[in-house]
């Protein structure tokens, strides 16, 4: 901000942090699914009652942005229309063998001789 007074230069900032949007910028622009959702004042954005906007202004979990390990209702339904049924994922296989077991090797996939440490 000190720099952006000093030379009177535009700056973007490209964020995901709440405080910076909440804080930094004169103006905003908030993208959500490839399109530009709202744009203008921080405080117009602020006061915002686009839920998409007051969602990511308040930093809310619930809303219509979907968080990133669960997708949102609107994609799960535009999926299902297309028939799209992702089924059940495949477990993951253990990475390391259970202590006290006997067995305190890591499973990578290689022989044992693979690897050794330096020292």
């Amino acid at each position: 901000m000190d720099i952006n007074a000093d030379i009177e230069a535009t700056f973007l900032i490209v964020t995901h942090d709440i405080n910076t949007a909440r804080t930094v910028p004169d103006d905003i622009g908030l993208l959500f699914r490839r399109e530009l959702v709202m744009f203008g004042p921080r405080e117009m954005l602020l006061s915002s009652d686009e839920p998409v906007v007051r969602q990511f202004m308040n930093a809310r979990r619930h809303g219509p942005i979907g968080m990133s390990e669960e997708k949102d209702v609107s994609e799960l339904e535009a999926e299902a229309r297309m028939g799209h049924d992702p089924g059940v994922l495949p477990p993951i296989p253990p990475q390391l063998m259970p202590s006290g077991g006997g067995a305190s090797a890591v499973r990578s996939g290689r022989p044992a001789s693979g690897w050794r440490p330096t020292g």
